[in-house]
């Protein structure tokens, strides 16, 4: 049984491939082994249109407010 592939499309400013703005709905996909880098996670891939280098994706938790 094959696994199932997990997308979003958002868009990205600030590229960390061609530091250009404005590329809208990428499609980033699930990678099969998430990178652990400095104690977070990359999860998810996109080609940056520009230069088709991959993007990679991090989710980070909000820092909780102190009272």
């Amino acid at each position: 049984m094959a696994a199932q592939v997990h997308t979003l499309s958002i868009d990205v400013n600030g590229c960390a491939r061609c530091h250009g703005d404005g590329h809208q709905l990428l499609t980033f996909t699930a990678l099969t082994h998430p990178l652990e880098i400095g104690g977070e996670t990359l999860t998810h891939w996109a080609p940056c249109p520009t230069n088709g280098e991959p993007i990679l994706l991090l989710f980070r938790q909000p820092v909780p407010e102190e009272d």
